[in-house]
């Protein structure tokens, strides 16, 4: 079933009706406070957070409702690799050498 709410906020709204909270998600990710509450907002978080939630069990045994998780997806931070030198042949082939 899905729920019709906006998935931003679920999560931590789960939290509190299961007794636990954003702060016990993130010791159980090793994640600060902050951090997790972005991931639990966010759209897509890395594999490695995702699986995370998936594992976390609030005090009453329970876990994350499947909608309500993010979609997991890793992402490469930056330009792609070698960008630099790329850019610096390429500023010497239009220089003429």
């Amino acid at each position: 079933m899905e729920p019709k709410d906006p998935r931003q906020g679920r999560i931590a709204g789960w939290l509190k009706m299961s007794g636990a909270s954003v702060k016990d998600l993130a010791a159980h990710l090793g994640l600060s406070p902050a951090q997790t509450s972005r991931h639990c907002n966010a759209e897509e978080v890395p594999v490695a957070v995702l699986e995370g939630m998936r594992s976390y069990r609030a005090p009453g045994g329970q876990r994350i409702p499947e909608p309500y998780l993010p979609a997991g997806r890793d992402k490469k931070p930056g330009p792609p690799k070698g960008w630099l030198q790329q850019r610096i042949e390429q500023a010497r082939a239009e220089a003429g050498g």
